[in-house]
C-alpha cells in the first residue's frame, strides 16, 4: 500500500511537471532573420550590402554602393547587423542628435 501511494505521488508529480512545461512553451514564438526589414531613408537594407548616405538633414538618401570603391561614410548590413564606418550623425524627430 505504502508503494502504491509513493508510486501514484511521483506520477502526480511528473504528470504536472510535463503539464507546467507543456503550457510554458505554448506562448513561445520563434522570429527568424528572413522576416526583419530594416531601411533607412526609404532604402530596405539587404544582407551582406554595401550603403552610403547622400543628400541633407530633412531630405537624406540612401543607396547601395560597391564594396571596392567604399565612400568615406558607409554602413554593412548583414543579418540584422548594422556597422557603420566614419562619423553620422543620428537625428531624431525631436531635433536631437548623436553622433555615432
Amino acid at each position: 500500500m505504502k508503494l502504491k501511494k509513493k508510486v501514484f505521488g511521483m506520477l502526480a508529480a511528473v504528470l504536472l511537471m510535463v503539464t507546467v512545461v507543456f503550457i510554458g512553451t505554448q506562448g513561445m514564438g520563434l522570429v527568424h532573420a528572413e522576416t526583419l526589414k530594416v531601411s533607412i531613408n526609404g532604402t530596405e537594407l539587404q544582407d551582406g550590402k554595401y550603403y552610403e548616405f547622400g543628400g541633407s538633414r530633412g531630405s537624406g538618401t540612401m543607396s547601395e554602393c560597391a564594396p571596392d570603391s567604399l565612400p568615406e561614410v558607409y554602413i554593412y548590413y548583414d543579418a540584422g547587423v548594422i556597422e557603420v564606418y566614419g562619423n553620422v550623425r543620428i537625428y531624431s524627430n525631436g531635433g536631437s542628435s548623436t553622433e555615432i
